[in-house]
């Protein structure tokens, strides 16, 4: 078995399992806010940001990485 077949396959496996948990313990409100936070729209006293989500291939799977440019002015 190659390398990339264990990466997928283990890639697919947590990501059943995430899925369930997150359909058991994370309401719609809740994901919804979490990204809001994750992307820089929430103001809650922290430093105005704009985040940016740029897919790329890591390891034989597509992953999100995350830019954040913070605001010059407080």
């Amino acid at each position: 078995m190659s390398h990339q077949q264990v990466s997928t396959r283990l890639h697919q496996r947590f990501q059943t399992w995430l899925d369930a948990w997150k359909k058991n313990h994370v309401t719609k409100e809740m994901a919804t806010d979490n990204h809001r936070w994750l992307m820089g729209e929430s103001k809650e006293g922290m430093r105005p940001c704009k985040t940016s989500c740029e897919p790329c291939i890591s390891h034989h799977q597509t992953v999100n990485r995350y830019r954040v440019t913070y605001s010059s002015t407080p």
